[in-house]
């Protein structure tokens, strides 16, 4: 979907290495928490209503391509 009007969770998905195909709005919350192998946050989504929790993402280096808009708070 490009529109999630909750939360949307991928949590834990250790074979995930990119956001790419992610909804680009969420109402609520976007979890992507202990993604191990997300190496980018290219392709996430473009406004988040509550926060944008990417902590435990081990391979992460770097915040671009969050998103632009987010409600709450960055979590890393």
């Amino acid at each position: 979907p490009t529109v999630v009007g909750e939360n949307f969770i991928c949590s834990n998905c250790t074979s995930l290495t990119s956001l790419e195909g992610a909804p680009q709005k969420v109402g609520g919350s976007f979890r992507c928490r202990e993604c191990t192998s997300l190496t980018s946050l290219k392709g996430a989504p473009q406004e988040v209503g509550s926060d944008f929790d990417c902590r435990e993402c081990t391979s992460l280096t770097s915040l671009e391509g969050a998103p632009k808009k987010i409600g709450g708070k960055i979590i890393n």
